[in-house]
């Protein structure tokens, strides 16, 4: 199909002349309605306030390479990290632990995880609900000289490997899809390109009556609201939420661990309208609290919440965070040529797929800061992101501090903290962008309808996985480079041509 990369389609069409949508379309019936859209999202439950008007129902399009490209980094990070995860406390060579020190209250609980949880490699498959995010580059120079795709951008870039929140867009995605497919007939050119995210939740969770939710302070992500009435829908367990100051253990000898997790406090909605104090057994959690908050638990309590928690917490604590993905570069060459865990085409996918990113005290580093101070790189060519967070908080470009010598000074201060990774900025293109939402929609001296591009947008993608198995794509659009829902991006899905590849499959 003879479309480029990355434009927004109509869905409705069955001819590839008619499938790019732009700014010349002369009727808004060229479009799936956006008020339709906004109705399916308040008909489907309680969401975040604006989440319905931000959601947009046109999608992008993507080619079979890309999607094959993102299947290709899902298979090949979710081996990477499995492999370094199961010998992080073992492998006195690469010693992990002391190139991405964590709180000895993590530490102590993830050694513990490591004893009691199976053989090694048996992570894998209990590793959870991950969603690395990708830029796109601006540089198609940037693809492996190997590679025979024809672009005029470069390869995907992944900038981060979001862990911490599970479900976290997953239920917006689900239901942009089925949106989608309602409005594509049987002749259309397009499939969606978000998987089974169904079924695998309702594999995951059928077994369990009550679905728990441990939700910190101020933690309402996109989907979390929706969780009642999402698993209603679906036929599965009761949700119920609960804070972690409501968690407590009680000794249980039918226990492996001679324990049980209870609630002494939950709620069947995130807003604690009918708080329950009946002491209730926890058998599967799903967190939805910060590190600190987690850390700060009661050791006993944290331990037995590792033992039911949906995501590893080895997932939480190491594959969330951003200096893993310094790690799996430095790991490339040995999971070649030693551990034999990655192809010689999986290596080059990393290498070429991950942005380039150091940590702290490490000799990259350290010479880094050298080129900085000399003047042989440009602090504009690099951004400081906290090692934990997410959601876009906490980042610093290079471009937002005036000069290169306060910039290094930020860095030798974080030699002593150890608090930010180093990353170099992916250079990205903007694409105009239409909404079939309210203003954006406009009339000539005709009466004619017609569909306004407004700014140009930076577009970043979300690849969801569970257990490694790829289930799709999100993606965010915002006139800023830091694309979070929270600052008013919009949020919508993405096609691809027809049968062109499974939307899902398992790693």
């Amino acid at each position: 199909m003879d479309l480029p990369e990355f434009v927004q389609v109509n869905l409705s069409t069955t001819s590839p002349d008619r499938a790019r949508l732009n700014d010349n379309h002369d009727s808004i019936s060229s479009i799936v309605d956006g008020s339709a859209l906004q109705t399916v999202f308040r008909d489907s439950g309680p969401w975040p306030a604006g989440l319905a008007e931000a959601t947009q129902p046109v999608p992008i399009f993507l080619p079979k390479s890309r999607m094959s490209e993102l299947q290709q980094l899902c298979e090949s990070i979710h081996l990477a990290v499995c492999d370094i995860i199961d010998r992080w406390w073992d492998d006195s060579d690469a010693r992990f632990w002391e190139r991405m020190p964590l709180d000895p209250r993590a530490e102590a609980v993830l050694r513990w995880i490591s004893e009691r949880k199976g053989p090694k490699g048996q992570f894998r498959k209990i590793s959870g609900f991950w969603r690395p995010d990708v830029l796109i580059s601006d540089n198609p120079s940037a693809f492996n000289k190997t590679s025979t795709k024809a672009s005029d951008f470069g390869p995907f870039k992944v900038c981060e490997i979001n862990c911490r929140y599970p479900l976290s867009g997953y239920i917006v995605a689900s239901t942009l899809e089925t949106f989608h497919s309602r409005h594509m007939s049987e002749h259309a050119i397009f499939q969606t390109t978000v998987g089974k995210v169904d079924s695998v939740i309702e594999r995951k969770f059928s077994p369990y009556k009550v679905i728990w939710f441990l939700h910190g302070e101020n933690i309402q992500h996109v989907d979390l609201i929706n969780m009642s009435s999402y698993f209603r829908k679906q036929g599965l367990g009761e949700a119920r939420f609960v804070r972690p100051e409501h968690l407590s253990v009680e000794h249980d000898p039918n226990s492996a661990s001679g324990r049980k997790l209870v609630a002494t406090t939950s709620a069947s909605d995130l807003f604690h309208q009918d708080e329950t104090h009946t002491r209730m057994q926890i058998d599967l959690i799903v967190i939805e609290a910060r590190q600190a908050q987690l850390i700060n638990l009661p050791k006993d309590v944290l331990e037995e919440l590792a033992l039911r928690s949906v995501n590893d917490l080895r997932s939480i604590f190491l594959a969330h965070d951003k200096r893993m993905l310094a790690i799996i570069l430095s790991e490339l060459d040995n999971l070649v040529s030693k551990r034999r865990v990655l192809s010689h085409t999986q290596s080059e996918c990393l290498s070429q797929g991950l942005a380039q990113t150091y940590i702290a005290k490490s000799r990259n580093m350290l010479q880094e800061i050298e080129k900085l101070r000399n003047g042989k790189e440009s602090k504009d060519n690099w951004v400081l992101k906290p090692i934990a967070s997410g959601k876009g908080k906490g980042i610093v470009f290079g471009t937002d501090i005036p000069t290169k010598e306060k910039f290094c000074d930020l860095l030798e201060a974080n030699e002593c903290t150890g608090a930010y990774v180093l990353q170099r900025v992916v250079d990205q293109p903007r694409f105009p962008m239409v909404s079939a939402i309210g203003e954006s929609l406009v009339g000539d001296e005709n009466n004619k309808s017609h569909l306004s591009t407004g700014p140009l947008r930076y577009l970043v993608g979300t690849f969801m996985m569970s257990d490694g198995q790829f289930l799709g794509t999100l993606w965010r659009a915002s006139p800023e480079p830091i694309c979070a829902f929270a600052q008013g991006a919009w949020l919508l899905n993405a096609v691809t041509e027809r049968a062109s590849v499974e939307p899902y499959s398992e790693v």
